[in-house]
């Protein structure tokens, strides 16, 4: 298997993973909507994420809250850390996690 297959593959496996609930650790909230996901996805992807779970006492199952933009681009934002697709690049233009979180 050369390296995009495997690169593949693994992203499908998490992204069903995530679509199931099984082995996500933390919980993103986006509005009154839930999404369940990987610390380490979420890391891997965005230096925001990955301050918040370094810094991280408790090892427990956590939640983060993503405010202050519309619910489609959030949740479009989640769907591209696992499938690295995005709907429309008119409406999610190159998103930074940083802008788009807060505590």
């Amino acid at each position: 298997m050369d390296t995009a297959s495997h690169s593949l593959v693994l992203l499908q496996q998490l992204n069903m993973q995530r679509e199931f609930g099984f082995l996500c650790d933390c919980t993103v909230a986006i509005g009154d909507v839930y999404f369940k996901a990987h610390r380490a996805v979420l890391a891997a992807f965005s230096n925001y994420f990955k301050m918040i779970f370094i810094h991280q006492t408790r090892k427990r199952k956590i939640s983060c809250t993503i405010c202050g933009h519309k619910f489609l681009r959030k949740s479009q934002l989640l769907e591209h850390m696992y499938t690295h697709k995005v709907v429309s690049a008119k409406y999610l233009p190159s998103v930074k996690v940083s802008s788009l979180c807060a505590r």
